[in-house]
């Protein structure tokens, strides 16, 4: 265990090194985030948060559907770091997309074809789909006219059957935005797969992990 904490901080260590090596230029970090303040809970949502500035460049990589609970995977963490039961279920609450983040119109074709064959697997994960995609337009909607470059990490994950190209929703929602299709940049995901199952034990059909990740660049016309 020993030398397992030190190989990583080693890593860590030759990881900073490298990027200094690169010359980087000096940035303004602004930090925003949900916290503990005198025994209270704050909540940062950035799907009801504006960009308080023009920027040239937004990075987001959103939750990959309901690939991944972020919450559960670091609730022992969180209560390290004194927050409650009521603080977890208040944090899960914000969580996408297990949230309600309102009705917007998701401008995009591919969208609505796979709406219409969600609709047929029941109505949690048609809940899913959608309260996914509104959380993901509102938060463009809301930031689209402060920026000039947009790069989504994405994954083309599954829901049953069917795989979802979230990026290719994205881009056709931004471009009914105002924005162009600068490139989109596919990596395969293979290091951080940790295991492998050959059934999916909670829908009972073979299992098949998202294969890539994807970067979709979008830069605004004009």
């Amino acid at each position: 265990m020993v030398r397992m904490y030190w190989d990583e901080a080693r890593r860590v260590v030759e990881k900073i090194r490298e990027y200094n090596a690169l010359h980087p230029k000096q940035v303004e970090i602004v930090l925003k985030t949900s916290r503990k303040h005198k025994g209270r809970l704050i909540v940062f949502d950035s799907l009801t948060e504006r960009l308080d500035r023009d920027v040239k460049l937004l990075i987001t990589s959103p939750p990959y559907l309901q690939a991944q609970e972020y919450i559960r995977s670091f609730k022992l963490e969180l209560a390290w770091l004194g927050y409650s039961g009521k603080d977890l279920r208040e944090l899960s609450s914000h969580e996408i997309p297990y949230n309600k983040p309102g009705r917007v119109e998701v401008r995009s074709r591919t969208y609505s074809e796979l709406l219409e064959k969600i609709k047929g697997f029941g109505e949690k994960l048609l809940e899913l789909y959608e309260a996914y995609f509104h959380s993901l337009i509102r938060f463009l909607n809301n930031n689209a006219d402060r920026v000039e470059y947009i790069a989504i990490f994405v994954g083309p994950v599954k829901v049953r059957n069917l795989r979802v190209p979230i990026d290719e929703i994205l881009r056709e929602h931004l471009e009914a935005l105002g924005f162009k299709h600068v490139e989109t940049l596919i990596d395969r995901i293979i290091a951080r797969r940790l295991f492998k199952n050959t059934i999916n034990p909670a829908t009972g059909l073979m299992d098949e992990r998202t294969p890539t990740e994807h970067l979709l660049v979008m830069k605004k016309k004009g």
